[in-house]
């Protein structure tokens, strides 16, 4: 179950523009041509999460990987651009897949699981200060839209990156997004360490009105 949470988790971020970049180059004075009023109209996702866990007292490894894409549904919601801010109004939408699972133990193969999915999140709204990096990506200081709840409060995204271009009057923005960790836990000679590898890529569109 903790590897189905970590891969909607990572996908809904990620969609969020939950994405590694930096804020050089940064263009505050030209305008950029994405001012307007859109509507979101597509989103797109290819996800694959690793966890990995080391017992130091038999030496085992096990590890399991976790993949599924889907094409989300029942997308409602649009977003305002100014020239310094993303406003996001009444975002929500359903994802409809089949997360593919399997396990490995020292290396050896010994389970595999083949899961459907369906998450409705949650209609939200925010406002997020951006800047523009070289010619073809944003930086957004603040949460867009936030992630479904996995615990007791939903998990709001942090500042973050995406790539853009036009397809005629629609705008498609890009994120890509690795997330590495490492965590151990126990006594001495007894401890379990987990590493932690998810990748997602999201492709949203919003149509201009």
């Amino acid at each position: 179950m903790k590897s189905v949470k970590s891969a909607l988790l990572l996908a809904v971020l990620a969609s969020a523009f939950a994405s590694c970049s930096n804020d050089d180059d940064t263009n505050n004075e030209v305008k950029n041509g994405l001012e307007g009023n859109y509507t979101f109209v597509a989103m797109k996702a290819d996800n694959h999460v690793e966890l990995e866990y080391h017992y130091a007292a038999n030496g085992d490894v096990i590890k399991t990987i976790s993949t599924y894409d889907y094409d989300a549904k029942n997308i409602a919601g649009t977003i305002t651009i100014d020239p310094t801010k993303f406003y996001s109004n009444k975002f929500k939408y359903t994802i409809e897949t089949t997360l593919l699972g399997a396990t490995y133990t020292n290396g050896v193969q010994t389970g595999y699981s083949n899961m459907p999915i369906t998450m409705d999140v949650p209609e939200a709204s925010s406002t997020s200060d951006y800047k523009l990096i070289g010619t073809d990506s944003i930086y957004l200081s603040g949460g867009f839209v936030t992630a479904p709840e996995m615990g007791d409060e939903p998990v709001e995204a942090t500042p973050s990156g995406a790539k853009y271009k036009w397809a005629g009057d629609t705008l498609v923005i890009t994120t890509e997004v690795r997330q590495l960790d490492t965590t151990v836990t126990g006594e001495p000679g007894m401890t379990v360490t987990e590493y932690t590898n998810n990748y997602a890529k999201v492709i949203m569109r919003f149509k201009k009105n």
